[in-house]
C-alpha cells in the first residue's frame, strides 16, 4: 500500500480535518435517456437558513434554562440579608430632651472576655513573648509518699557506697595496689558526685514536707557531712602523712559508719542472723 492510499483510508480525528474532507462526496445522477421513465421527483430539502434558525434557538434555550438554574442555586444557598431592627424613637421627658440611660454595669462575663482579649492582643503585638508557665499542680499524697520512699531508698545507698568506696580506695593506697595520682582522680569523682547529691537535697529541703521527713532528709545530710570529713582527711593524708590527718579520718569514719548503720538498720539485721544460725 503506498502512502497516497494509506492516508486517505487512515482515519483522522475531525476537529483536524478540513471542512471540505468531512462533506460527502456528492453523487453524480446517471444521464437520463429520452425512453426511460420519468424519475421521481425529491424530497423537499430543509434549507441552509431554516437550519439555523434551529440550531440559534436551540441554543437560546440551553441558556435560559442554564441561567434559571444558576439563579435557583444562588437564591437556594446565599444567606437571608440582615434585616434591619426598627429603631426606637428616644424617649424625651417633659421638657422635650431626650433621656439618658446610665450604662449597663460590666459584669464578670464581660470582664473575662475584655482581659482574653487583651491577652489575645498582647499575643499579636508581641509574638516573640512565652506563655505564662503554669506552676505545676501538687501530687497526691499516694505518689509523693511513693516519690520520698524511693528518694530515701536511694539516698541510703549513696551514702553506704560512698562509705565503700573510700575505704576501698584508702585500703588500695596503703597496699600498694594503686598509684597516688589514680586515686586523687578516683576521689575527685567521688567528692562530685557527693556535691551533686548534697545539691538536690538541699532542693528537697525547700518542699513542704512533712515534719517526720524532714528530719530523716536532715539525718540523711548530716551523714553525708561525715563522708566529706574523710575525703578531707584522706587527701591531706596523702599530701603531708601525719598522724594527725591519719586520727582525723578514722574518727570521721566512725562517725559516718554508726550513724549510716542505725539509718540502714544493718546492726539489728546482724542480729537477727546471727540468731538464724
Amino acid at each position: 500500500m503506498n502512502a497516497d492510499k494509506k492516508s486517505k483510508s487512515y482515519p483522522t480525528a475531525l476537529p483536524h480535518r478540513a471542512p471540505e474532507a468531512t462533506a460527502l462526496p456528492e453523487k453524480r445522477k446517471p444521464p437520463q435517456s429520452d425512453d426511460s421513465p420519468e424519475a421521481e421527483p425529491e424530497a423537499p430539502t430543509r434549507s441552509r437558513s431554516g437550519a439555523r434558525k434551529v440550531g440559534v434557538l436551540g441554543l437560546l434555550t440551553v441558556l435560559g434554562l442554564l441561567a434559571v438554574g444558576v439563579a435557583w442555586h444562588v437564591r437556594l444557598f446565599a444567606e437571608p440579608a440582615a434585616t434591619e431592627s426598627p429603631v426606637a424613637a428616644p424617649e424625651k421627658s417633659a421638657d422635650g430632651l431626650p433621656v439618658a440611660h446610665p450604662a449597663p454595669a460590666p459584669t464578670k462575663k464581660d470582664g473575662f472576655a475584655r482581659a482574653q482579649t487583651k491577652l489575645a492582643l498582647l499575643k499579636i503585638a508581641d509574638p516573640q513573648s512565652k506563655p505564662a508557665v503554669r506552676p505545676f499542680a501538687k501530687a497526691p499524697a499516694p505518689a509523693n509518699d511513693a516519690y520520698l520512699e524511693a528518694l530515701g531508698s536511694m539516698a541510703a545507698a549513696h551514702l553506704y557506697q560512698t562509705y565503700v568506696n573510700i575505704g576501698l580506695l584508702a585500703d588500695a593506697v596503703e597496699s600498694e595496689q594503686l598509684k597516688l595520682d589514680e586515686a586523687e582522680k578516683t576521689l575527685a569523682n567521688i567528692v562530685r558526685l557527693m556535691t551533686l547529691v548534697d545539691g538536690q537535697f538541699d532542693q528537697v529541703s525547700k518542699l513542704d514536707l512533712d515534719p517526720n521527713d524532714r528530719k530523716a532528709l536532715e539525718k540523711v545530710r548530716a551523714h553525708a557531712q561525715t563522708l566529706r570529713k574523710q575525703t578531707t582527711a584522706l587527701r591531706a593524708y596523702w599530701e603531708k602523712g601525719e598522724t594527725e590527718q591519719i586520727n582525723a579520718f578514722h574518727a570521721a569514719r566512725s562517725e559516718a559508719w554508726a550513724g549510716i548503720q542505725e539509718m540502714l538498720g544493718l546492726d539489728e539485721m546482724g542480729k537477727q542472723a546471727d540468731a538464724s544460725r
